[in-house]
């Protein structure tokens, strides 16, 4: 089962891991800090970088290279981010197309239909979520295009990912509201640093998210991988006995 905690210990025990999350946590600041034209330009190169980075992380656990956490190489992360947007573009579209028919239905009671619109905002998500999670295996887009594995993956992709959704917010109230209380206490909020904190552990969260999402991506899939693998081995010898 994917686990927070094996996330944490795989990839913040590596060397240089805190070195890499200061030093990417730097431009998410810069896009905090900017101005209106600022954050026009910043915000869309950085999501595809930031993406970027969660995939080739993923990846990375998935193939178990030696180093986990991507350095700062742009070009090769700005691809894969660039890749991972395209692979998800179609199942977005989908996703809110789906969120927008089952958000006509209203409950009256205000409770039950916040929770009713949290589920479906959640069922939307998991719809580009899961062409990710099958991209990051190989950085392979026209693995996203097999529907048998695709919704074979689906469901188990909309509870674990709702599942790690959940357990962020609970750690965001608590780390969050720790950090918060310090700066209030001592440094105050009209500086950057506070923003650079704030950054930090955006990257922090980003890096344990997706070292959770490639644990996933290895449960769901790689039993049905490997079953392929041997029928399509088993196909190939026959043709060969004939």
């Amino acid at each position: 089962m994917a686990s927070i905690v094996e996330a944490f210990d795989s990839t913040m025990k590596e060397a240089f891991t805190g070195i890499k999350i200061f030093l990417w946590a730097i431009p998410v600041c810069f896009a905090y800090t900017a101005g209106t034209w600022g954050k026009a330009f910043l915000i869309p190169i950085l999501t595809v970088l930031l993406i970027g980075f969660a995939v080739q992380l993923a990846n990375n656990v998935i193939v178990k290279t030696s180093v986990i956490v991507p350095g700062i190489n742009l070009i090769k992360i700005a691809i894969v981010g660039i890749m991972s947007l395209l692979c998800m573009a179609p199942y977005a579209i989908a996703g809110g197309l789906i969120y927008w028919l089952l958000s006509l239905i209203k409950i009256p009671s205000a409770v039950w239909n916040t929770t009713y619109d949290i589920v479906i905002a959640l069922f939307a998500i998991s719809f580009p979520l899961t062409a990710c999670i099958i991209y990051m295996r190989r950085l392979n887009i026209l693995e996203i295009f097999n529907m048998k594995k695709y919704f074979t993956g689906f469901w188990e992709v909309f509870l674990s990912a709702s599942f790690l959704l959940v357990k962020l917010a609970l750690w965001s109230i608590i780390v969050i509201g720790f950090i918060y209380y310090l700066f209030s206490m001592f440094v105050g909020f009209s500086n950057w640093f506070w923003y650079y904190i704030l950054s930090s552990v955006f990257i922090f969260y980003l890096i344990l998210s997706a070292n959770y999402l490639a644990q996933i991506s290895e449960e769901i899939y790689t039993f049905p991988e490997k079953e392929e693998a041997k029928k399509k081995e088993q196909a190939a010898m026959s043709k060969l006995g004939k």
